[in-house]
């Protein structure tokens, strides 16, 4: 009789076991189920507040439609915009500052009609007209003159402006008639050769032989 009842609780108790484990597991299912459900919802809102985000990003104005409105508000004019207003005014501040710095202006204010023609330099006496007139040089031995045994003569001669002066070469070598402070042009004369100089212009000319410097002369045009 022990036996049988001690079989008989044996399974009560099992029979209690299974039901609390049951239980147990039931309970431990519904929180995980609740769990579950918690996190489906956390994250729909998490979703819902993501799309309306994007929503509000996509209503809101771009840079650029905000960066134009600016643009078009800084142009218009308004007494409250001290940007436009200190653009406003500089602007003609600086057209005036540059007229008055400009040298070009300056320049041609100066007058330029104040130059006069320079008066015309003086003419020197008219040249002579020519002649018939003439005179007679001779380049001669002298054995007296030194270093050079030359000489002209005579030493002076005069002759009517016009006229000539004919030269001629009595030794065996070069010479030369060479105004010493110009007036005339310089003539060769050759060995027993004769060359004539005409003389326009009233005045007194030295002359010299430049290859025998003491050779030298006068020529008196009046």
């Amino acid at each position: 009789m022990e036996r049988g009842q001690g079989g008989g609780d044996h399974r009560q108790l099992t029979a209690v076991n299974r039901y609390a484990g049951r239980r147990v597991q039931g309970d431990v299912s519904a929180r995980r189920l609740s769990l579950t459900l918690a996190l489906a919802a956390l994250a729909l809102a998490a979703c819902s507040g993501g799309g309306n985000g994007d929503l509000a990003t996509v209503n809101s104005p771009s840079p650029v439609a905000t960066a134009s409105t600016g643009a078009t508000a800084s142009a218009a004019p308004s007494a409250n915009t001290p940007a436009a207003t200190q653009s406003s005014t500089a602007a003609p501040t600086h057209a005036v500052t540059s007229a008055a710095a400009s040298p070009h202006a300056t320049a041609t204010s100066r007058p330029t009609a104040v130059k006069t023609s320079a008066s015309p330099a003086p003419t020197g006496p008219a040249a002579c007209p020519n002649n018939s007139s003439s005179t007679s040089l001779a380049m001669n031995n002298d054995p007296t003159a030194s270093p050079y045994p030359y000489t002209f003569a005579p030493k002076s001669v005069s002759v009517a402006c016009g006229g000539t002066v004919k030269v001629t070469n009595n030794t065996v070598v070069d010479h030369n008639v060479t105004p010493t402070h110009g007036g005339f042009t310089a003539t060769d004369v050759p060995p027993t050769m004769t060359a004539s100089m005409r003389f326009s212009f009233r005045g007194s000319y030295g002359f010299e032989c430049t290859l025998h410097p003491t050779m030298t002369g006068t020529v008196n045009v009046t």
